[in-house]
């Protein structure tokens, strides 16, 4: 389940007790747009989260911007210290995937491997895969 961190603002002590009884019977939560909203690091951890997302707007501008790319890439060491996978969000470009595999990003998603596909399609989609582009980080 994918939760973004303005969610934790509004209830913060009642939020945590339903997502900590959701992981008990199994549910992954995602933090999602990480480091667009309030970025209270706290959050990691209270909120039992699995996965964290990060942010197109800093993958976007990483090629580009010195400050952005250093930014990614202490979210992806951070996250990875305390055992939370990550996903990049908004990947274009091969070089973008590249760079994102040597800094130790293992998922992505993006128009790099797919533009957003309606659910009737998405099998069709799946099993033409491995025709597609592909790298080594996965969608």
């Amino acid at each position: 389940m994918e939760i973004t961190e303005s969610l934790f603002i509004e209830d913060e002590k009642n939020i945590q007790a339903q997502i900590h009884q959701m992981v008990s019977h199994g549910v992954s939560i995602s933090i999602d747009d990480f480091g667009t909203g309030y970025s209270n690091l706290n959050y990691l951890t209270k909120f039992n989260a699995s996965t964290l997302k990060i942010d197109q707007s800093f993958i976007r501008n990483m090629m580009h911007e010195r400050n952005q790319y250093h930014l990614v890439d202490a979210i992806l060491k951070m996250s990875q210290a305390i055992g939370i996978e990550n996903i990049a969000e908004g990947i274009e470009d091969k070089s973008t995937a590249n760079i994102l595999m040597k800094l130790g990003c293992r998922y992505g998603q993006g128009f790099f491997w797919s533009e957003p596909i309606p659910q009737s399609e998405f099998c069709n989609f799946l099993q033409s895969w491995p025709k597609r582009r592909q790298s080594k980080l996965t969608a």
